[in-house]
C-alpha cells in the first residue's frame, strides 16, 4: 500500500490589490509618510485559524485520493488472481464439470418450456446417421459413375487403337497384291521377268509391313539394273522406279560371243553376236588394268548420238592410240582421250565436207591442226 502524502505548508495568502485598505495598510511606506499602523491581535488570530484549517483540508483530502488509489490498486490484483485460480480450477476439474452440466441440463422431453437443447434434440442421432449415409451413398454413386466414364474412355481408346491396328497389318483391305505393280525404267538390258519374280515373293505381306528397301536391294542384284526405287501406292500396290545401266561397246570374250559393258566398264549383258548398234572395242584385258577401257569409253560418251551409232569398231593399243572405224566412212586417228569434246566437234565439222568423202583417213589427234588423208 502507498504511503500517505506528507501534509504541505499553508499556503501563503495572495498579496492584497492596489487600493484596498489592506494594501493601504501592509504596504511600504511612502516617502515622507508616517510608519503604517500595527494589525490589531484579533485580526491576526483570524487569520492563523483560517490557515490551520485550510491546512487540514488539504491533509484530509490527499489522504482520501491515497487510499482510493491504493484500493484501486489492490482490487485489480485481487480479481486478476481471482481470474488466474478459476482458470486453473476449470482446467483441473473439466471432466467433473462436464458431467456436472450434462447432469443439471434439463430433459427436452420433460421440460415444458422450449429451451436450446430441446431444439438440438429435435434433430436425433438417427436423422443425422440418415443424412450422413445419403450423402455417402451419393458421393459414392458419382465416383462410380466417374471411374465407368474413365474406364470406357480408356477401354474405346483401347479398342480403336487395336482395330486400327488390325487393320492397317492384318486386314486383306491393305494386303499387297502382285499384280498392282508400277515398273518402269527397264531399258534394253532389264529383264521384266525377272522383275516380277522378286516382287511376287511378297504378295499377300501387308503394306505397310512390306520391306521396300529389300526389294529394291534384291531388284540392284540384277543384270542392268543400275539403281531401283520402290515407293507404296495404298492400298495394295507399288511403284517400281529402275534406273538401266545400258551397254555402250560389246567386248570379244575368249570362249566366244561378247561380253556387253555399260560407260563404267560393267558388265550388263552377254551375247553371241554384238548387237548392230554397238561398237565392237578390241583392246588387251590385263587383270586389274582398266587403263585402256576406262579411256575407250571416254571418247565413246563424247561422241554425238548420231556419230557414236556410225562407230562400227574401236582399236586401241595404248591409252594414247585410239582410233576407230565408221561405218561406211573413213578411219578416224583419236590418239588419247584428251580434248575429246573438242575433237568431236572438229570431227563432226569434216565429216560434213566434200573432202571427207574422198579421205580414208582423218587425224583429229591434234583438234587444232586435222588433218584428212588417202590410201
Amino acid at each position: 500500500m502507498a504511503e500517505p502524502r506528507r501534509p504541505q505548508a499553508p499556503a501563503r495568502p495572495a498579496p492584497p490589490r492596489q487600493g484596498s485598505p489592506r494594501a493601504a495598510n501592509t504596504g511600504r511606506p511612502r516617502a515622507g509618510a508616517d510608519a503604517p499602523a500595527r494589525r490589531s491581535p484579533g485580526a491576526a488570530a483570524t487569520f492563523a485559524e483560517r490557515a490551520r484549517e485550510a491546512g487540514r483540508s488539504i491533509v484530509r483530502t490527499s489522504g482520501k485520493a491515497a487510499d482510493k488509489t491504493s484500493r484501486s490498486r489492490a482490487g485489480g490484483a485481487a480479481k486478476a488472481s481471482t481470474r488466474a485460480t478459476a482458470r486453473t480450477d476449470v482446467r483441473r476439474a473439466s471432466p467433473r464439470a462436464s458431467s456436472t452440466l450434462a447432469a443439471h441440463r434439463p430433459d427436452p422431453g420433460t421440460s415444458p418450456v422450449p429451451t436450446p437443447w430441446a431444439k438440438v434434440a429435435a434433430g436425433s442421432a438417427s436423422t443425422v446417421t440418415t443424412r450422413m449415409q445419403e450423402r455417402l451413398r451419393e458421393r459414392r454413386t458419382a465416383h462410380t459413375r466417374l471411374l465407368a466414364i474413365r474406364w470406357g474412355k480408356r477401354a474405346a481408346i483401347a479398342l480403336g487403337a487395336f482395330g486400327a491396328v488390325w487393320l492397317v497389318l492384318l486386314s486383306p483391305l491393305f494386303a499387297f497384291d502382285a499384280q498392282k505393280v508400277e515398273a518402269s525404267g527397264f531399258g534394253s538390258v532389264v529383264d521384266a521377268a525377272q522383275v516380277d519374280e522378286v516382287i511376287a515373293v511378297h504378295d499377300g505381306t501387308s503394306l505397310a509391313m512390306l520391306d521396300t528397301r529389300g526389294i529394291e536391294s534384291a531388284i540392284e542384284a540384277l543384270v542392268g539394273v543400275r539403281d531401283a526405287t520402290v515407293l507404296r501406292v495404298w492400298p495394295a500396290g507399288l511403284r517400281v522406279e529402275i534406273e538401266s545401266s545400258e551397254p555402250v561397246a560389246a567386248i570379244p570374250r575368249d570362249g566366244g560371243g561378247f561380253v556387253l559393258v555399260d560407260d563404267r566398264g560393267e558388265p550388263v549383258d552377254s551375247a553371241k553376236e554384238p548387237p548392230a548398234q554397238l561398237p565392237v572395242v578390241t583392246i588387251p584385258i590385263t587383270s586389274g588394268e582398266t587403263r585402256i577401257l576406262d579411256g575407250v569409253l571416254g571418247v565413246i560418251d563424247e561422241l554425238p548420238l548420231a556419230l557414236r551409232d556410225r562407230v562400227e569398231g574401236v582399236e586401241a593399243e595404248t591409252e594414247d592410240s585410239i582410233h576407230f572405224v565408221l561405218r561406211d566412212g573413213p578411219s578416224i586417228e583419236w590418239g588419247s582421250g584428251e580434248q575429246s569434246a573438242l575433237k568431236a566437234e572438229v570431227l563432226q565439222v569434216l565429216l560434213d565436207s566434200p573432202e571427207a568423202s574422198k579421205a580414208d583417213v582423218i587425224d583429229v589427234s591434234a583438234p587444232s591442226l586435222p588433218i584428212t588423208r588417202a590410201e
